[in-house]
């Protein structure tokens, strides 16, 4: 019984393992699209893995702030307490208080003096 002989690997399944075990590194592509990199550029090459992560726990841990701030009755203070200013208001109108606002505009403030 003769042992079947395996043909090397071509150099695109090389380069698709090589990814995949790169891959073992998430946040790295995290960055790199957030930062539009491409990769091995220089700028990917002189990023350390340690950086990367930093700013994507400050990027995962403000984002989950932010959906628990809408989750929760927050006041202006909370907001104040993370940096975020004060809490956003949303101010409904009606078509005919757009219509009036419109034609109450003053142009002529923005003319250039």
């Amino acid at each position: 019984m003769a042992l079947k002989q395996e043909n090397p690997p071509t150099l695109e399944s090389s380069v698709d393992r090589f990814l995949f075990r790169w891959h073992d590194f998430p946040f790295d592509y995290w960055w790199r699209k957030r930062h539009n990199v491409a990769f091995g550029s220089s700028a990917h090459r002189e990023m350390s893995f340690i950086d990367m992560y930093v700013e994507y726990r400050e990027d995962l841990m403000i984002s989950r702030s932010l959906q628990n701030a809408r989750n929760d009755d927050w006041t202006t203070e909370d907001y104040e307490s993370v940096g975020l200013g004060e809490e956003k208001q949303v101010i409904s109108l009606t078509q005919e208080q757009i219509k009036e606002d419109y034609e109450n505009l003053d142009l002529d403030q923005f003319d250039e003096k």
